[in-house]
């Protein structure tokens, strides 16, 4: 009993460096777009973190790696991911501050239930349709800040709002053709594995990105500072406490935890950077996260009760 409670609180300190790791993340984002370009800071951040990780999979999971890369929907992962921060990197450059990024981004677990409805023919419940009218009303709160004429003089970039939701809606791809496929393998695959592949394909993506854009940028001191800090705590870092944490604690439950990240980059905004987010803009937060977090709740319980 003890060894076991032991490892559950050796689980509770991973995900919560996990969780800070992942919610630092939009902050060093919104820090490092002052000196580079999306693009560019998206492809650095991906090429460097697969040049650290190369050395451990060549030795250990080379045979898993070889054949993940001629699996079509790995691709697409990749593909689906890759889009979807490049979206959050341009919705962030129209000055989205990193926690309001972060609450939008998150309601991609909002749409997987529907994208699995249409391309898995997973069955739609109720509570979803529930979830998803809550968070259109957490996000007009948002964007009109109590005024009725908020698209003449909102204080955030609509169209950086579009673009957060746009990269919401590729990462629910993502999570959808990622749970398609441990399903196809019986839940057996190898998820170290498959991060580093959808970090190699990411990079590939962004650097074709970067080439039909025309934007060849070398990082400056600045940029490589925040580079680096996303890449070892918000990518490495995060992700290897993430795997820690599994090892005692299940997918539901993680998954359920990690959203709890958008407590970070809002708590940097108002205490650090001394942002002053009008009342409408907090509670329209509130309904957001209460909506994606309480979908995910009900959703996981319900996948519980049905085993």
């Amino acid at each position: 009993m003890k060894k076991e409670s032991k490892s559950k609180n050796k689980a509770i300190i991973f995900i919560s460096i996990a969780i800070v790791g992942s919610g630092l993340s939009s902050t060093f984002v919104e820090l490092g777009l002052n000196s580079i370009p999306s693009v560019p800071f998206l492809f650095y951040r991906f090429a460097i973190s697969m040049l650290i990780l190369t050395p451990l999979i060549s030795i250990k999971k080379r045979h898993q790696v070889s054949n993940l890369f001629k699996n079509k929907f790995v691709w697409l992962i990749g593909i689906f991911e890759g889009l979807g921060l490049i979206l959050q990197y341009v919705g962030q450059e129209l000055q989205i501050p990193a926690g309001l990024a972060t609450l939008l981004t998150i309601t991609y677990a909002l749409m997987v239930p529907f994208f699995s409805w249409i391309l898995i023919k997973q069955k739609l419940k109720i509570y979803h349709l529930i979830a998803v009218i809550m968070s259109l009303i957490g996000i007009f709160f948002i964007i009109s800040e109590g005024s009725l004429t908020f698209l003449n003089n909102s204080s955030f970039s609509l169209i950086g709002i579009l673009i957060l939701i746009s990269s919401a809606i590729f990462l629910g791809l993502y999570i959808t053709f990622t749970s398609y496929i441990q399903k196809l393998h019986n839940n057996n695959l190898d998820s170290f594995s498959l991060f580093y592949v959808t970090i190699v394909i990411i990079s590939l993506f962004s650097m074709l990105m970067m080439i039909v854009t025309g934007q060849y940028v070398i990082p400056s001191q600045d940029s490589w500072i925040w580079l680096l800090l996303l890449v070892i705590f918000s990518t490495i870092i995060a992700f290897y406490m993430y795997f820690m944490a599994m090892k005692t604690l299940n997918a539901n439950q993680v998954s359920l935890l990690l959203l709890l990240q958008v407590i970070v980059p809002f708590a940097i905004d108002i205490f650090i950077f001394g942002r002053n987010y009008n009342i409408w803009v907090l509670i329209g937060s509130i309904i957001l996260f209460i909506s994606v977090f309480l979908s995910t709740l009900i959703s996981l319980k319900s996948h519980k009760n049905s085993k």
